[in-house]
């Protein structure tokens, strides 16, 4: 059965005091909610800085391509999630690869945020193929990971004698 209001009965409802009230709430609830989506960020990034981690980073070669010996030595800094730019950092890079220091995890605890482990990659450019070795792990914001290191091989043919190697290395100096 279906139920319709005559035109007195809509009237009565829509000059009711609590009609005239829902837009006006309804509309300070709209601005409260607005206010507090642009001002929350802003203060959990204040409360909350993200962990960084300063590592020293080498790369070494030997008979791997064009270049040998020591590459690069580099400082840099990661900061946060590896999710974030600022994660991440491309410490050097030749025509066929890429040598990256990346936050592998960060963790919360006892109010601290800190990095405790990290990863270093290698990049193939062309097969866009990473390889990658974790560094310790950490469980404290009194400590930091120490170190990761990763190395690409050629070797002979049939054999396992090396003909040739990259090799990429980071520690944290911040222990």
């Amino acid at each position: 059965m279906q139920v319709t209001n005559t035109a007195p009965q809509r009237a009565k409802h829509s000059h009711s005091p609590s009609s005239r009230f829902t837009p006006k709430v309804g509309s300070a609830n709209k601005v409260f909610v607005l206010l507090a989506g642009l001002v929350s960020p802003l203060l959990c990034a204040n409360a909350d800085s993200s962990p960084e981690l300063t590592l020293s980073c080498s790369v070494h070669s030997d008979n791997f391509g064009t270049e040998s010996g020591l590459l690069v030595s580099k400082e840099i800094a990661i900061i946060g999630s590896v999710l974030k730019r600022a994660g991440r950092s491309l410490v050097y890079e030749t025509e066929n690869v890429e040598f990256w220091a990346l936050a592998h995890m960060t963790q919360k605890l006892n109010g601290n945020h800190f990095i405790n482990n990290f990863e270093v990659a290698i990049r193939d450019k062309e097969s866009n193929r990473f390889y990658n070795a974790l560094s310790d792990s950490v469980f404290s914001a009194d400590q930091a990971p120490d170190s990761a290191r990763i190395r690409l091989v050629h070797y002979h043919p049939g054999t396992f004698h090396e003909q040739g190697y990259m090799m990429f290395e980071c520690q944290s100096r911040d222990k």
